[in-house]
Parts: C-alpha cells; sequence; structure tokens
C-alpha cells in the first residue's frame, strides 16, 4: 500500500504525481456522463456537466453544485454530508419535489438538478445538510417535512416507510401514505387517498368534497374510513354500482367512493366504516346497506347471502348478486349485471342486453329466443354451459372473433359475446347446449370463431399451432403463441405472426406481414406487399408485385421476386436478393450480402456507411452525412455522393459520378464517364478521356487526360483550375453571352474569364501537354441576351454554337505579340470567324451538355436516358443528337 506522498508515477518531463494525485485525479469529473467514487475519508466531489452518479463513501462528504452541472445523482449512505450551492445559486432558487424514494432539488430556469437517493426509503441515508453561499443551511429532515405540507392548490403528498399523519389543504389532492399505518385526511377538494401497506385510517368530515379511497388491504391488514363528530350513521346514505361502493351525506354533495369495492372481494376484505359514537360498519354491513329488499320494477342493487338463493330483478337496470352458495339468478328486463359468485349458479339475463360476471362453480347460463345481445367474463376453468331455449337451432348460430373475444350470432345478428376466449383457456364456456340436443364443446367453437369468410374478418390463433386461412377480403390475422400457417387468400390483408416459428402467405392483394418475433418465413405472393421479419432470423419472399422487405434482427433472407422492390436486412449480416426488376437495397452495418443476377433491372443500393457495389447492381448512394467512399463494380454505375466529403472510384464500364455538398474526389479510369462534382471544392480526375466532367458550384480542380473530354461551366460555377493532356477537350459554357469571355494568360496558364468571380484555369495550356490540340469551345446561348430563334443570323438564331478554341487562342497570342503588354483580350469580335457549326438538338456530349448548360444540374435525367448517351462510341468528340423516343426521366434511378 503506497502512502499518500509516496510518488507512484513518474513520467518523462520529469512530472510526479503521488498516490493523494491519482485519487484526486480519479474523482475529476468531464462534461459527460461520469460516475465519481469518492473514499473512505472525508471528500469534495462535483459532476460538472453531464448526468453525473457520485458516491461519497465512508466519511463527511460535501458535494459542490453550480449552474450548468445538469443532472447529479447523489448516493451517500453514511456520515453526515453535505450539499454545497457555489455561486449565484440562492436558497429561493431552489423548487423541492419527490421522485419515488429520492428528494430532488431543482434550480430554478435551468437544467441543474441533485436527486439524494433514498431519502424517503428505511435505508440508512446520509444525507444531512443542503447550504448556499450566502451562509443559508437547510437540514434534509426539514426538507422532507416541508415537501409534505399541503397548500390550497392541488398538492401530491406522500408518506414514508414509517407511520405518517398526512392532510391535504384546499384543491384536489392526490396523498399516498407509503408503508406503516398511515392517517390521511384530504380536507376541502376532490382528493385521493391511497394508504398502501400498513393498517391505515381514512378521515371525512362534512364538507371534504369527493374523496376516493383506494388501494387493497393485505392479509391482517384494515383500512378503516372514519367519519369526524359532524356526521352519523344516519346521516350517510350507502350504495353501489357494478364497481365501487358509494358513501353519500344526504343533503350534500359530500361523497366517499370505495374504488372497486363491489367489482372485486378483494377490495372488500379489511374494509371498514366507523363513526364517532362508535358505530362500525363491516363488509357484511355494507353488503345490507347496499342491497334492496325487495325487487322492483326499477334499478334494484340485490344481494344473495352465502346459502343458496332465488334473486329476481324484475324491471329496470338491475345489479344482482349471488355470492356463495348454488343461486338461481333472473335480470328480468332491463340492461341488468349478474355476479354469479363462488358456487353453482344458474343465470339468465332476461330481456335485454346484459352483463354476467362469474367467478367459480359449474355454472349454467340460460338464454332464450329475444333475450337481448348479453357478455359474459367467466374467470375460472369449471364447467359451465350455455344453454339455449326453444327456437334457437344450431345452424342459425355462428361463431365469429372479435379482438379477444368469441360472439355468437343468430341469423347474422349478435345475441351472446364470451370475453377474453382467446385471451385465456380459463375465460371458456365449457358447453353450448341446445334444445334439440345438440352440443358444442369449447374447442369446436374456437374452430367455427376461427373460420374466415369472404368479407373482412378479425382472426385470433391459439396459444397453440394454428393453421388460419382468411379467404377473401380485408382481413386482420394475429397467429398467437405456437407455430402456426396463416393464409391472408384475396384481399389486403394484415398478418402478424406473434410468437412461435410461423409461416405467413400473403396470397392475392396488398397485404402487410409481420413476423414479430422467432424465426419467421413470410411470403408476400401477388400484390405490392410489406413485409417485416421483425426479431429472429426470418426469410421473406416478396413474390409478384412492388414489394417492401425489412428483416429487422437477427440473420435474416430476403428475396424480393418479380417487380421493384425495396429490401433493407436491418441488424446483422443478411442475405438480399432483388430479383427481377428495379430493386432497391437499404445498407447499414450489418455487414449484408447482395445477390443480384444479370440483366435483372436496374438495381439501387443506399448505403450508410462506404460500400462497394456488387456485381450485377447498377446504381449507389451514400446515403449520409458523414465522410464515406463508394466504389463501382465493371459494370455501368451511377455513384451518387451524400452530404458529406466522399471519395467516389468508377471501375470498368460507362460510369456516372456525382458528389453533392462537401469537398469530394470523383475519379474514373475506364469507359466513357460523367464527373460532377456540385458543391464545395472538388477534386475530378479522368484518366481514359471520353468524360463529361463540371465542378459544379466552387472552386475545383479538375485532372483530365485522354482524348474527348468535355469540360461544362455555367455561370456561377466559380473558379475552376484544369490540369489537361487532354487532347480533343471541348469547354462547353452554359448561360455565358459571347461578350463575357475574356482571355488571359498568366505564366503557362490560359485564363477564360466569364464576368467578376467566374473562370477557368487552364494551367499547362502553353507547356506544349496537348491540350492546345484540337480544343473546341462551345456555346449554350439560349438564357444569354445573344439568343434569338426569330433571327436569320446563325450566330444567334441556333442555341448551341461550337468554335475553333485552338484557332481563338491563337488569335489572342497574335494581339499579345503584336500589342506588347496586353494581358486581357475580349473574344467576342473573333467568334464568328472562328464558328464551326450550330444546332439547336445536338451538341457536344449529347443531352447531358444540353441538360447541364440549361439547369445546372442533370436532375431532369434518369440512369437510362443517360447510360444512351454516354454508350455511343464517339461520345465527347463529335456532334451528338438529342434523343429521340426514349424520355429523359424514367423509373430508374435519377441523376442530381
Amino acid at each position: 500500500m503506497y502512502g499518500t506522498t509516496q510518488t507512484v508515477a513518474v513520467f518523462a518531463d520529469g512530472t510526479r504525481w503521488t498516490a493523494s494525485d491519482l485519487k484526486q485525479k480519479a474523482m475529476q469529473a468531464t462534461s459527460a456522463d461520469d460516475a465519481i467514487l469518492g473514499t473512505s475519508g472525508d471528500d469534495v466531489l462535483r459532476g460538472l456537466g453531464g448526468r453525473d452518479t457520485l458516491f461519497g463513501g465512508d466519511g463527511n462528504d460535501t458535494y459542490l453544485v453550480g449552474i450548468g452541472d445538469s443532472l447529479e445523482e447523489i448516493q451517500d449512505m453514511s456520515g453526515n454530508n453535505t450539499v454545497r450551492f457555489i455561486g449565484t445559486i440562492v436558497s429561493t432558487d431552489i423548487n423541492l419535489s419527490r421522485d419515488n424514494w429520492a428528494l430532488k432539488l431543482q434550480v430554478a430556469n435551468s437544467d441543474t438538478v441533485v436527486s439524494l437517493s433514498s431519502v424517503f426509503s428505511s435505508f440508512t441515508q446520509g444525507m444531512t445538510y443542503v447550504e448556499f453561499s450566502d451562509g443559508t443551511r437547510w437540514n434534509v429532515s426539514d426538507l422532507v417535512h416541508r415537501l409534505g405540507q399541503a397548500s390550497e392548490g392541488n398538492d401530491t403528498l406522500y408518506g414514508s416507510e414509517q407511520s405518517d399523519v398526512i392532510s391535504g389543504w384546499g384543491g384536489n389532492d392526490q396523498i399516498s401514505g407509503g408503508s406503516g399505518d398511515d392517517t390521511l385526511r384530504g380536507n376541502s377538494g376532490d382528493d385521493t387517498l391511497n394508504g398502501d401497506n400498513g393498517n391505515d385510517v381514512f378521515l371525512f368530515g362534512r364538507g371534504d368534497g369527493v374523496d376516493r379511497i383506494r388501494g387493497t388491504a393485505d392479509e391482517g391488514e384494515t383500512e378503516t374510513l372514519r367519519f369526524d363528530a359532524t356526521l352519523a350513521a344516519g346521516d350517510i346514505k350507502v350504495h353501489r354500482d357494478v364497481f365501487n361502493l358509494y358513501l353519500s351525506v344526504q343533503g350534500t354533495g359530500d361523497q366517499v367512493i370505495f374504488e372497486n369495492w363491489a367489482l372485486l372481494a378483494s377490495e372488500r376484505k379489511g374494509k371498514f366504516v366507523q363513526f364517532a359514537d362508535g358505530t362500525i360498519w363491516d363488509e357484511v354491513r355494507l353488503l345490507e346497506l347496499s342491497s334492496a329488499k325487495v325487487a322492483t320494477d326499477g334499478n334494484d342493487f340485490i344481494d344473495g347471502t352465502a346459502g343458496n338463493d332465488q334473486l329476481k330483478g324484475l324491471g329496470g337496470d338491475d345489479k344482482l348478486a349471488g355470492f356463495a352458495g348454488n343461486d338461481e339468478i333472473d335480470g328480468g328486463s332491463g340492461r341488468d349485471t349478474i355476479q354469479g359468485g363462488a358456487g353453482d349458479d344458474v343465470m339468465s339475463g332476461g330481456v335485454g342486453d346484459d352483463i354476467i360476471f362469474d367467478t367459480e362453480g359449474n355454472d349454467i347460463y340460460y338464454y332464450q329466443l329475444g333475450d337481448g345481445y348479453d357478455s359474459i367474463t367467466d374467470l375460472t376453468g369449471d364447467i359451465d354451459i350455455l344453454r339455449f331455449g326453444e327456437g334457437i337451432k344450431a345452424e342459425h348460430i355462428s361463431a365469429q372473433r372479435d379482438s379477444y373475444s368469441l360472439v355468437l350470432k343468430l341469423d347474422g345478428v349478435k345475441i351472446f359475446s364470451i370475453d377474453s376466449w382467446f385471451r385465456s383457456e380459463s375465460s371458456r364456456i365449457e358447453r353450448v347446449e341446445f334444445s334439440d340436443g345438440t352440443v358444442w364443446l369449447a374447442a369446436e367453437l374456437t374452430v367455427r370463431a376461427s373460420n374466415a369468410t369472404e368479407g373482412p374478418d378479425k382472426l385470433k390463433g391459439t396459444d397453440g399451432p394454428d393453421l388460419i386461412n382468411g379467404l377473401g377480403g380485408d382481413d386482420e390475422i394475429e397467429s398467437g403463441e405456437g407455430n402456426d400457417t396463416l393464409y391472408g387468400g384475396d384481399g389486403n390483408d394484415e398478418m402478424d405472426g406473434d410468437y412461435g416459428d410461423d409461416l405467413l402467405y400473403g396470397g392475392n392483394g396488398n397485404d402487410t406481414l409481420d413476423g414479430y418475433r422467432d424465426n419467421d418465413t413470410l411470403y408476400g405472393d401477388t400484390g405490392d406487399d410489406e413485409l417485416d421479419g421483425n426479431r429472429g432470423n426470418d426469410s421473406l419472399d416478396g413474390g409478384d408485385g412492388n414489394d417492401s422487405l425489412k428483416g429487422g434482427d437477427g440473420l435474416d433472407t430476403l428475396l424480393g421476386g418479380d417487380g421493384d422492390d425495396t429490401l433493407d436486412g436491418g441488424a446483422n449480416a443478411d442475405t438480399l436478393a432483388g430479383g427481377a426488376g428495379n430493386d432497391e437495397y437499404h445498407i447499414g452495418l450489418g455487414n449484408d450480402l447482395i445477390v443480384e443476377e444479370a440483366g435483372k433491372g436496374i438495381d439501387h443500393v443506399r448505403s450508410t456507411t462506404s460500400y462497394t457495389l456488387t456485381g450485377n447492381v447498377e446504381v449507389l448512394t451514400l446515403d449520409s452525412n458523414a465522410g464515406l467512399n463508394g466504389s463501382g463494380n465493371s459494370g455501368n454505375n451511377l455513384l451518387l455522393g451524400g452530404a458529406g466529403v466522399n471519395v467516389l472510384i468508377g471501375e470498368e464500364g460507362n460510369d456516372i459520378l456525382q458528389g453533392a455538398d462537401g469537398d469530394d474526389q470523383l475519379s474514373d479510369a475506364m469507359g466513357h464517364n460523367v464527373l460532377t462534382g456540385d458543391a464545395g471544392s472538388d477534386l475530378l480526375t479522368v484518366v481514359s478521356g471520353h468524360a463529361f466532367v463540371t465542378g459544379g458550384v466552387g472552386d475545383d480542380t479538375l485532372s483530365l487526360s485522354g482524348k474527348g473530354n468535355v469540360l461544362a461551366f455555367n455561370r456561377g460555377d466559380g473558379a475552376d483550375n484544369v490540369l489537361t493532356t487532354s487532347a480533343g477537350m471541348t469547354i462547353s459554357l452554359g448561360k455565358i453571352a459571347y461578350s463575357d469571355v475574356i482571355l488571359q494568360k498568366v505564366g503557362d496558364g490560359l485564363i477564360l474569364k466569364f464576368g467578376q468571380n467566374d473562370q477557368i484555369t487552364l494551367a499547362d495550356w502553353y507547356q506544349g501537354s496537348g491540350a492546345a490540340q484540337e480544343s473546341r469551345l462551345q456555346m449554350v446561348i439560349d438564357g444569354t441576351p445573344d439568343y434569338d430563334a426569330a433571327s436569320v443570323n446563325l450566330m444567334v438564331n441556333q442555341r448551341v454554337q461550337l468554335f475553333d478554341l485552338d484557332a481563338l487562342v491563337a488569335r489572342f497570342d497574335a494581339m499579345r505579340a503584336a500589342h506588347m503588354g496586353l494581358s486581357s483580350w475580349s473574344a467576342s469580335a473573333e467568334l464568328r470567324a472562328l464558328r464551326i457549326q450550330g444546332g439547336d438538338k445536338a451538341a457536344v456530349g449529347g443531352d447531358i451538355a444540353l441538360q447541364y448548360s440549361s439547369q445546372g444540374n442533370l436532375a431532369t435525367m434518369s440512369y437510362t436516358a443517360a447510360q444512351r448517351v454516354l454508350g455511343e462510341d464517339d461520345f465527347g468528340e463529335a456532334w451528338q443528337a438529342q434523343l429521340v423516343g426514349i424520355p429523359l426521366k424514367d423509373e430508374t434511378p435519377s441523376l442530381i
């Protein structure tokens, strides 16, 4: 063990660190999310920016907090520790709140928050003081008390794990007692009280508003509503509905509601009502008080006993509860609610749309012709029977699934619904009996409900292996658990594989298939389908149509089939095969394998990483703002950069390389090519010639070799520097008038200026590099003042004009020789004499040159048309006519 002053690290420059130095450096924070651990001594810790967690350890520690320190979580269970706010933070800036067991101190109008963990828990916690730079000091226990104080507003108040006394004030308060034997009172306002664990007491008096009591008394615990001396038993009217118990103060709007008291027996256990004179109402008494003694034609609440009861609701919307015993319950007419309770009960809702709840026992539910639309919730797996009366024949009954419920129809009209049939086997009725002796068991009902129609169906499988066929219509099919097989059939279907290794067939129509979990197989079949493997190692086949396939997580295999498909493998290394059609692949970090056959369409990869095109894929888009690289293959490619700094490299074939924003590098050494830099200061390199090249907007560098290059430049393209050994080069200008062309010589370079900021510098022109051989100047003058289609002057009535650049420069050189010191020369007066030819529907570079000169980009062309232009043998050298009968824009990927 090193002493705190002993040297433990020595650096080459002589710096020495002691053990004490190392401990301090280990406790230093950064602006990121830190976890800082103190020592066993008295530490001073600060988190700085980020979401930090500070552990002081033993000792009396001090935690410093300043503006900008973001969220600081402090965990310190020992010692007398202090939070010290520094700088301009004063005590009036602090807002207190509780977050579960933590006390939070928020600095007003800032993101600075201190969270003191476990302050409200039963664990030992060592937070003692909160201090400020002006000398103010708070005790943490006082803060806990302050947070529990109510106001006239709507408060949220919490107790601790001890026994608390908590009172609201005005407003609609939310009060939770926590563990311990708590006493809670809302006072005025409509309050919600939750005692949580322990033997809790809820106080209520006249004028306290409407209070709700929530929570369940655990075994051996009690929850007591205690009315004060302002209320006697005779002041209280007791009633209930199917859910809650209501204790109303007669002649006032005051009321106490025991939530779920009537619905669940567990909510009645341990509940008491107590008055100041000693009167106590327990569960049995509350049931008596809230029950009608004699049925009427009104809305009655009638309870049975622990014995065998006969209950009749007569007319009205009645609530009848049998409780224990073998009961006979008849709701009569009206919308009745029946609770069978324990025992073997016989129940009938009677006329009207009734609701039946059952818990325990082997029960019989009677349904007579004309009884309405009844629903039952059966909570146990006993032997329960639905018995139909005279006039209801099995051949007239159909079963249908509605979400998780099973619905029975009589001649197409809904008559009976069994809730949660497809959620749990315990919620099913075991037998359906008809008056002629026909019996359907639960398994047969499930099959009948799962049978589809030629219309739109909602179908769901069970937890076992299912075979479901949607037939016609736009169906919604969910498999449930198990290894299922789903057929959508005709129509636009939605199918969900859920759990298990499922097999999904979409069938005809535009279907949506989701494998969800496990290892699924999805077939779209015909139509434009959406297939999502989701989780697991899935196999997806789109079939015919323009399909969208997503693998999701796992090692997936995606086959697009016929049509223009979109394939995205998702996470991990997937295998993607588009099949016939113009397919699009989305590639991320998963190292996916793309398999394409020759002649199966124009295929397109969109990648968020650097990527080299695999064989038989034509187009690559770098779909990211990051600096990525893209390379072609041996075919005719289109490579499109993103917003970052990209490196694009063509290979064999006639390639189109297009940068976007950023300082891009584009190069190609073989074939007939297009290189466009777009925005940024780009570097474009051509080796083999026959290339259309433009730097676009920005000051670009172009290195051109080989014969037959077309250098395109438009008004606003900036100042480009050209390094060239290219013979037979054509400079093609757009939106530039004759009078704008100025020639200058600087060193060995020839400069063509076109106004204040636009120019081309041919850096090696006067070195005899070959650039001054057979060079031409092409000017596309539509869009300039020179163009006049109605004129008889050939210099102005044809939109494309071609001139002898070599001869033009020779005349410039002669003028320089004749006029010593001449540095700048206007070419406009000499152009007419040096005109080679003109036209309206042809140019060197064909449609590519014409589109760039008029638009400033190539976004009006698609891959197919551009490749037809590049495919001409004399591209870049000869006068090339516009395409005839071939659209510039089609369904293949667009240029930019």
